[in-house]
């Protein structure tokens, strides 16, 4: 592509976003399988025309646009955006080419955390995973939100990051079908490895739901805490630390 062109459709000048007339929007791939789409309500942007035409802008980070409130107040959170310690996502052109239908594409840094993040970014999707060989994997714990999510394809197959480790060789998984505060994620972490040297897998998991439950000194925790978490595969003995 021509500078010219470029400088056909970007003439020399600056242009401010219109937000009656404009979005941002971005999606995030699920497990592979679906996509999960959201949006920014507060932003600002600038393109300055010309030779060499360039694209600066700003998101607001909590004006992410999310209608669960658990969600939201999650992904606001140190554990994703940290948006109190970092409220803003910025983005900075380093090649702006037009195509012939006016489709721009853009490349740039994103900056988040106070620093910029990679160009080039690779999604690794369930397909993948399937090809690996991980028969000598004896066991994998899944902690994030919705590790154990699943999808029922037409014929009664499961899609799921467990049953693909599972059926890639992994002898077992344990994981949750939903979202769970770090803390009760990292309970349920400690209880389990430290029960896992004289139970199975499916036990040691039993033993460290009950400890949830029970919450020690504290008040009994909800289902939501524990519920969740869940084990596939064959529940057998691991020998940790062991080669």
């Amino acid at each position: 592509m021509s500078t010219e062109t470029i400088q056909q459709q970007v003439p020399t000048g600056t242009y401010v976003v219109d937000p009656v007339h404009s979005s941002i929007g971005f999606a995030v791939v699920h497990n592979g399988v679906s996509t999960f789409r959201s949006g920014f309500g507060a932003y600002e942007a600038r393109l300055s025309g010309g030779e060499n035409p360039e694209l600066k802008g700003s998101v607001e980070v909590a004006g992410i646009q999310i209608d669960e409130p658990q969600l939201k107040g999650h992904l606001l959170s140190p554990d994703f955006f940290d948006a109190e310690r970092y409220p803003q996502l910025r983005f900075e052109s380093s090649a702006l080419e037009v195509g012939e239908d006016g489709t721009a594409t853009i490349r740039g840094e994103l900056e988040a955390y106070g620093h910029g993040l990679a160009e080039k970014t690779e999604i690794v999707g369930l397909n993948r995973m399937f090809q690996l060989d991980l028969r000598r994997m004896k066991h994998a714990t899944l902690v994030s939100c919705w590790a154990a999510d699943n999808f029922v394809l037409p014929g009664r197959w499961v899609v799921s990051l467990p049953e693909v480790l599972w059926r890639a060789g992994a002898a077992s998984v344990v994981g949750s079908l939903w979202q769970v505060s770090e803390d009760c994620a990292g309970q349920f972490v400690q209880k389990f490895y430290k029960a896992l040297p004289s139970h199975t897998v499916d036990r040691a998991a039993q033993q460290a739901i009950l400890a949830l439950m029970r919450n020690g000194a504290g008040p009994p925790r909800e289902p939501v805490d524990w519920a969740g978490f869940q084990v596939y595969g064959e529940p057998q003995k691991l020998r940790l630390g062991a080669s």
